[in-house]
């Protein structure tokens, strides 16, 4: 293994110092491993909605970046095509920190994220299994 590393600046008193990580995680696997976790059982927080809708957006760039214009245009791929049921407008909502009239229920934000997890495993099933790995790790 390289001596090479990834940092991150933190604050440490009045100052700020830059701090070596033991290995580098990127966002997408965090929102992945939180995702993971509501489908293993965890609670949905205030977080749920935002890492569905990165993880879903970092498939479809990847996977299908023809159909990915937008969020909502590779839902209704997902949907129409896939057969996959998405709840856009619970993703939308929660995800900008916007007030939303109607809040998901635990259970509607764990079927979203239960529903994630099947298109990652359709498309991406590698991540997947580093985000379980990392669950289990963390």
């Amino acid at each position: 293994m390289k001596d090479e590393g990834a940092f991150f600046l933190h604050k440490a008193g009045q100052t700020h110092q830059l701090s070596k990580l033991k290995k580098y995680i990127a966002p997408f696997e965090e929102h992945l491993r939180k995702i993971v976790g509501v489908h293993s059982g965890a609670e949905p927080s205030h977080t749920t909605g935002h890492a569905i809708r990165c993880v879903l957006e970092a498939v479809g760039r990847f996977c299908h970046p023809d159909k990915c214009d937008s969020l909502s245009n590779y839902i209704s791929y997902l949907a129409g095509e896939e057969g996959f049921e998405i709840k856009s407008v619970l993703i939308n909502n929660l995800s900008h920190g916007t007030y939303y009239d109607e809040t998901p229920s635990p259970d509607e934000l764990k079927d979203a994220c239960d529903e994630t997890i099947r298109i990652v495993e359709k498309y991406a099933k590698g991540q997947l299994e580093v985000a379980r790995a990392l669950q289990g790790a963390g």
